[in-house]
């Protein structure tokens, strides 16, 4: 198998979190879409890096690679890929050539 340069990249587009005060005067969390594109790679969490971040208090069930240092998300937004929608749980610049992206797939958002 031959695989192409930039041939297992996609496009997740950002959804920001935006936290306000709900009717009954409770914290509700919405989600709004911004024109600002994470354009990368994704990548399984083997267990025993899964557990390592379960034991940071984040769980993450797979990565998010960017080329570039500066990260276009943050903590708890959401990606989004077709029907899938990811809520970030953390973000690591590796150097000055990557960006993680810890990512867990949701079903209920």
């Amino acid at each position: 198998m031959y695989l192409r340069e930039r041939g297992l990249f996609e496009k997740y587009p950002v959804e920001e979190r935006i936290t306000r005060i709900g009717e009954f005067g409770r914290q509700v969390a919405e989600f709004k879409l911004t024109d600002r594109v994470i354009f990368g790679l994704q990548e399984h969490l083997s267990p025993e890096e899964k557990e390592r971040w379960r034991g940071l208090k984040h769980v993450a069930d797979s990565c998010i690679l960017e080329r570039g240092n500066n990260p276009k998300a943050k903590v708890g937004d959401k990606l989004i890929k077709g029907e899938r929608k990811y809520l970030i749980s953390a973000v690591e610049p590796i150097g000055i050539f990557w960006t993680q992206y810890f990512v867990t797939e949701r079903h209920d958002l």
